[in-house]
């Protein structure tokens, strides 16, 4: 089977996402379009406005997130049981994680939980190193090539994330940060993306987790 992955370069205003959109019109195949949640709205009037009605209508423009929410609908997913945690219950769980940890033998090094917004400080950095694919075991092991100052804080945030996990994991709670990566596992596994054309833009990066569902794209769409 031969796949195959295209790349439309060129300046900003060069005619890139026409170029796209005319490849997504002559495209015969069943097509997923990806492009950020920000940018939806806009680019679906984009190409409805160039493909007319009855060729839109044919496919559907999807961000990684709704593509996730999509493949969970189609497959479900049996091992991840459980209701997802609300900002209000991460809250209440970081809380809860940076108590334990200050409790613990030696404690935190570095911060102290009466510091004014470092709950949620801390909550925001676990989710970016979440997208970033980063466990806390892999922090904690960097963390020893620092300094004592830097050493010490890295290792207080991969302890917090650490127990934050526990936390999620005994009260039953599931992240939707996780989503993508566990959609991708479902897509592979399905073959989701096997007979269709993927067109993705508007991106100016990718998270890990995103360049996960990419992997299993461009490893079993027809074209990408």
């Amino acid at each position: 089977m031969h796949y195959m992955t295209e790349l439309i370069t060129g300046q900003a205003g060069s005619g890139k996402t026409t170029l796209m959109f005319s490849k997504i019109k002559q495209d015969v195949l069943p097509k997923c379009i990806i492009v950020p949640e920000q940018f939806s709205h806009d680019f679906d009037k984009k190409l409805y406005g160039y493909l007319g009605a009855e060729k839109f209508n044919e496919l559907f423009s999807l961000s990684f997130t709704s593509l996730a929410r999509q493949l969970f609908q189609l497959y479900g997913d049996p091992s991840r049981n459980g209701e997802y945690a609300d900002d209000m219950a991460k809250m209440i769980l970081i809380y809860q994680a940076m108590t334990n940890v200050e409790n613990m033998p030696g404690g935190l090094k570095a911060f102290r939980i009466s510091h004014n917004g470092l709950a949620e400080d801390i909550l925001k950095l676990i989710g970016e190193m979440k997208r970033a694919g980063l466990t806390p075991e892999e922090i904690m092991e960097r963390s020893l090539l620092f300094d004592d100052r830097l050493r010490y804080k890295t290792s207080d945030i991969a302890m917090i994330y650490t127990e934050y996990q526990r936390l999620m994991n005994e009260y039953g709670f599931k992240d939707s940060i996780e989503n993508i990566n566990e959609a991708a596992k479902l897509a592979s596994l399905h073959r989701y993306f096997h007979g269709r054309s993927v067109y993705i833009d508007e991106f100016e990066s990718f998270t890990a987790d995103q360049i996960s569902m990419l992997r299993v794209m461009i490893g079993s769409a027809e074209n990408v």
